[in-house]
């Protein structure tokens, strides 16, 4: 990316972007903080499904689904963007951090508020959930990302709201036999 190819892209003239940009990766830089603010409102709008909604649970997480994966994929793309830049460039990385901690932060917020137990743990899950849904999107996978969130949101928001000990008893389930081969020649 140079200015010059900013600079043609938005339509303006070459000294308009260095004027304001000292270097590329300060531009650079400033988008993905734009592109994050853009995901606020998605969050916004998430958030705004998820709890001032009306109907059952059930068509509510399949409206949140919906606002997490109806921006642009530009939007989605600078987020992207964003995240990976931080692992090139270390004095993004603390913005970012702060950023999902935040998201993170309002979505247990929700959770804690209908009760749930685990809420700050499902609330970091959903976010990464949400930013891997994002990933299907923006790769264009032959898969249904909407209903893969939906789905996952549904279980998470399940599994938030079970006791330690019911977690312990559920996960014992999974301590079962484990030769796959056996169990399906049996079933």
């Amino acid at each position: 990316m140079t200015h010059r190819a900013v600079a043609a892209r938005a339509g303006v003239p070459l000294s308009t972007t260095s004027y304001f940009f000292d270097s590329i990766d300060e531009l650079v830089t400033e988008a993905l903080r734009l592109g994050a603010a853009a995901r606020v409102a998605d969050v916004d709008a998430a958030e705004r499904v998820a709890v001032l909604g009306t109907g059952p649970a059930e068509q509510r997480v399949d409206g949140v689904a919906e606002a997490v994966l109806g921006s642009s994929r530009t939007t989605q793309a600078g987020l992207v963007e964003y995240y990976l830049a931080s692992g090139r460039q270390p004095e993004l990385r603390s913005q970012v951090s702060e950023s999902l901690r935040r998201l993170a932060a309002r979505v247990a917020t929700h959770l804690e508020r209908a009760g749930a137990i685990h809420a700050r743990t499902a609330a970091d899950a959903i976010v990464t959930l949400g930013d891997g849904a994002t990933l299907h999107r923006l790769a264009k996978v032959d898969t249904d990302e909407r209903a893969h969130l939906a789905n996952g949101l549904r279980l998470l928001l399940a599994a938030a709201m079970l006791s330690e000990d019911e977690v312990t008893s559920l996960l014992a389930r999974y301590d079962g036999p484990t030769d796959i081969g056996s169990s399906q020649a049996t079933g």
